[in-house]
């Protein structure tokens, strides 16, 4: 449930200009049948209008992290098929074979750019939460904006239907292994890709490369499980999210 009004401002973001076409985006490119602005305007009663700015440029960046992993996920696919959406293993096996490694590269930076997107979407869906709840009112001192993070959201949420979905979301071990290759790639070390034909799978593309007890996995694979599973949840979770924030806005005119 929503936590009281908190009686200061606390820490927020300035508000800056927000697509209005991504409304559009969310309900047809990824079949989302969602019109925030009525949560927001439930924020804007409880918490007043910074709070409701905050919470309506988390959901359009959540949105848009969600569409950004998603292009880059198909760029990458395209350069390795030699511009084409899809390729035969023979055709895979002959450009493999007449290429440098300069497309493998290529691919890598869009791979990157994607598992950065699909990282970031789980921050940016927790910080909508988190703004649209008032969680971080319960204990200023300790929830700062530094600490507005998916895990740390999780754990403030007591109980309820949208704690129930962000835990499908964190217990997705495909989740997992990017949230440990976005970590990894952040502070430590690029993580190794190779560009691998297997006519015994019937597969080709690029491969991740064993790496600290996680096993090498096909990057198409990882990604579209990853990105489907957020994409699943997001379309369930923002109406029950709506419905939480009303149910406070009722509570507090009784």
């Amino acid at each position: 449930g929503c936590a009281k009004r908190s009686g200061g401002s606390g820490l927020h973001a300035q508000a800056s200009g927000v697509c209005e076409g991504m409304i559009e985006i969310m309900k047809s490119d990824v079949g989302y049948s969602f019109e925030p602005a009525e949560l927001v305007n439930d924020v804007r009663r409880l918490y007043g209008e910074q709070q409701s700015l905050d919470v309506k440029e988390a959901i359009f960046s959540t949105a848009e992290r969600n569409l950004f992993a998603r292009f880059h996920f198909h760029e990458s696919r395209k350069i390795l098929n030699g511009g084409q959406t899809e390729v035969d293993i023979d055709e895979a096996a002959m450009l493999l074979s007449s290429e440098g490694d300069e497309k493998r590269l290529i691919a890598k930076a869009h791979v990157i750019a994607c598992i950065a997107n699909i990282h970031a979407t789980q921050d940016h869906l927790a910080y909508s939460i988190c703004k649209a709840l008032n969680l971080q009112s319960v204990d200023p001192s300790k929830r700062t904006e530094r600490l507005v993070n998916f895990h740390n959201v999780y754990e403030w949420l007591v109980s309820g239907a949208t704690k129930k979905l962000l835990g499908k979301l964190k217990k997705s071990q495909d989740l997992r292994y990017i949230s440990f290759l976005n970590n990894r790639a952040k502070h430590r070390s690029l993580f190794d890709v190779k560009r691998t034909v297997s006519f015994e799978q019937s597969k080709h593309g690029l491969k991740t490369v064993e790496v600290d007890g996680y096993r090498s996995r096909w990057i198409d694979e990882l990604l579209s499980a990853a990105v489907r599973i957020q994409v699943e949840t997001l379309r369930e979770l923002w109406p029950v999210l709506a419905t939480e924030v009303r149910a406070c806005v009722v509570g507090e005119a009784r």
